[in-house]
């Protein structure tokens, strides 16, 4: 039986629905204050769910963007080993080989 993997949304995925619920709550919770009513409550929200919905998408775009090049240059740093020498003179790419 395979095993199925289950896959996580990537956190800099979740940015524009995170942003945008939240960004919601905020509007609706400053209508309520406000004591606007329900009608342009609801449709202000709306739109600012919208617009938080982009912002934080293109925000969560942005994150993907620094941690894929991050990433890239730690493999790229990582993937070149220092070439030491030993007592005897041999390097450390032959010691390896000679184990």
């Amino acid at each position: 039986m395979a095993q199925q993997q289950i896959r996580q949304p990537l956190p800099s995925r979740m940015c524009g629905p995170m942003f945008a619920l939240s960004g919601f709550a905020v509007a609706l919770s400053a209508g309520i204050i406000a004591g606007a009513a329900a009608r342009p409550l609801l449709v202000r929200g709306i739109v600012v769910l919208i617009a938080c919905y982009v912002i934080g998408r293109l925000a969560g775009l942005v994150l993907d963007h620094i941690v894929a090049r991050v990433l890239a240059r730690e493999h790229a740093v990582a993937s070149v080993a220092p070439v030491v020498r030993g007592a005897e003179g041999q390097t450390s790419e032959n010691l390896e080989r000679d184990s």
